[in-house]
């Protein structure tokens, strides 16, 4: 038990820094980087550096620098992708929105309508999170967390079949994360009950 307790301190310390920085953790620090990229003022370079902010925490520092590299360019794309997290994270829904937009026009759909279903998610619009889990699901099906939280946005809907389906999806896909399995605790005694119920 001691030897378990001891290897859930660093996945605990580990999720709690996902929570905080988001996918930009762990940042690996660079001097020469930093230095290069300080002079540097096209859109790329103006992206990295709102990625380090982001990684080190300072969310209105990294939305700056997000919005920067789009003054500088325009179309990319990558930049529109990131700020709907960051947006979210701040809670400025509006914006975050239209940056989901912005990045599926431009073609990024990679981790934008998962993105789009944590921001629907985080204002419990369950419907519409369940259907940009499912676009992000039909983009890569190989997204643990993409299932896990498709799952729990139908778990508002009591779809529980359906959710512990694609629970055990995401366990298959990521057996670490200890989020589904609680999930799928929920989902199985939800069709127990049910069944017991009928």
């Amino acid at each position: 038990a001691h030897a378990r307790h001891l290897r859930e301190g660093p996945r605990r310390a580990a999720m709690e820094r996902h929570a905080k920085f988001g996918p930009a953790w762990p940042g690996i620090d660079d001097p020469l980087m930093a230095a290069v990229s300080a002079v540097r003022d096209d859109g790329r370079a103006l992206l990295s550096r709102g990625i380090a902010l982001a990684g080190r925490g300072d969310l209105p520092g990294a939305v700056a620098a997000h919005e920067a590299a789009l003054a500088a360019d325009p179309i990319l794309a990558q930049a529109h992708g990131n700020l709907i997290s960051l947006y979210a994270r701040m809670q400025q829904w509006e914006k975050a929105e239209a940056d989901y937009r912005a990045a599926v026009a431009l073609g990024d759909v990679g981790n934008a309508h998962y993105d789009y279903g944590v921001l629907l998610g985080l204002q419990q619009k369950w419907p519409e999170a369940a259907a940009a889990y499912r676009l992000a699901i039909q983009v890569n099906p190989l997204n643990a967390r993409a299932h896990n939280n498709y799952a729990v946005s139908l778990l508002q809907r009591g779809e529980y079949d359906l959710a512990a389906s694609h629970l055990r999806r995401a366990i298959a896909l990521d057996p670490d994360f200890a989020g589904n399995y609680g999930n799928l605790g929920v989902a199985l005694a939800a069709v127990v009950t049910g069944f017991l119920v009928k």
